[in-house]
């Protein structure tokens, strides 16, 4: 049992929000739910620096080992090879409990990377896969457990005014509006990592055959490998400007599904994403690629088969109601008991064993 009054000190490693991903709102959301039974503090991986917010991109080395100093258990979200093997070297240097988690694992990996990988994962307290995919890839027996934790619907920012306009009048036109998110606009084998060229095409095809079905798609963060206004000329040549919403600023991703009809995800590759639970969880249909296991309820087409994944979204378009797949049933305050009692067990650590869960 935790004495409060000493309370076990845990620093979360990885992309602090804002911009908003994955594994930035999995960090927050770790942070808010133990609040009471842990102390957070963060070292941020992020491009964006935050007031408070130590930033590994200071290269302020000093501080950086006065922060782990100051810790119990260091837990890595890093999706960087580099930067998880160089966390996992200071902690054992300093001799600090270690959790890694590894949220996503695109491939098998050149010799460096598995070297470097291999020996952090070994070399770990805890290892943690977000789905058991991840973890037959990574090599090594992990614990397997989802990076979903439900949101606080309250608590999330509103969203631009502007936004809820479109969306309000394309329900007002009887579309269903689908919406989908990317970190970056990045490539993966050469194609549109998070299909935002898919959703294009199909609103093209959608607005030929009279099809009322609408977009709105998030881009968080510039600067991916894909020109984000090769897009924007596609949709101006094409005169989606009724269809498709291309919002280029990161905001809440709960906020936009709760007022949207269908979310979607049709990426060509991905770890447990967050995007597909939150749908979910806000009982949307979801819409996503079969590139890996999705958890259950979400409605499945061919990676990267357009024509598929119309066919998913006007079978959305044309359902009577929302029963076209089961949604987690979970109370949210049963959600979070699970949760809970879960990371109470991994930061109490004992985590230098598997014993338990």
């Amino acid at each position: 049992m935790l004495d409060k009054r000493n309370k076990n000190k845990v620093i979360l490693i990885g992309p602090y929000p804002p911009p908003y991903g994955g594994i930035g709102v999995h960090i927050c959301r770790v942070s808010a739910l133990m609040c009471d039974e842990f102390t957070f503090d963060f070292i941020d991986e992020s491009k964006v620096k935050k007031e408070g917010i130590f930033n590994i991109l200071s290269f302020n080395i000093f501080k950086y080992f006065a922060i782990l100093r100051n810790c119990d258990i260091i837990h890595v979200h890093s999706s960087d090879y580099r930067l998880r093997f160089f966390h996992l070297i200071c902690a054992k240097i300093l001799r600090r409990k270690t959790i890694i988690t590894v949220h996503s694992y695109k491939s098998i990996p050149k010799f460096l990377r598995k070297g470097l990988d291999n020996f952090s994962f070994y070399n770990s307290d805890l290892l943690i896969a977000v789905s058991e995919e991840i973890s037959e890839k990574i090599g090594y027996s992990a614990l397997v457990k989802e990076a979903f934790i439900p949101p606080l619907i309250e608590s999330q920012d509103n969203l631009p005014d502007f936004l809820v306009k479109w969306i309000n009048a394309r329900k007002g036109q009887k579309y269903t509006v689908c919406c989908g998110n990317a970190w970056k606009l990045d490539e993966f084998n050469n194609e549109d990592l998070y299909g935002l060229d898919l959703c294009i095409n199909a609103a093209i095809e959608f607005r030929r055959r009279n099809i009322n079905i609408a977009f709105v798609f998030i881009v968080c963060t510039p600067g991916g490998k894909i020109s984000i206004q090769k897009y924007k000329n596609t949709i101006e040549d094409n005169d989606l400007h009724s269809s498709f919403l291309l919002y280029e600023s990161p905001l809440s991703f709960v906020a936009l599904a709760s007022k949207c009809d269908t979310v979607i995800r049709p990426t060509n590759t991905d770890g447990d994403a967050l995007t597909i639970r939150e749908g979910l969880f806000l009982k949307k249909q979801v819409v996503a690629s079969d590139v890996v296991q999705r958890p259950p309820g979400t409605i499945l087409f061919r990676n990267r088969d357009v024509n598929a994944f119309m066919e998913c979204l006007i079978a959305c378009h044309n359902a009577d109601d929302n029963t076209l797949h089961e949604v987690i049933a979970d109370p949210v305050l049963d959600a979070m008991k699970t949760y809970k009692d879960f990371y109470k067990k991994i930061y109490a650590l004992d985590a230098t064993s598997n014993s338990g869960f």
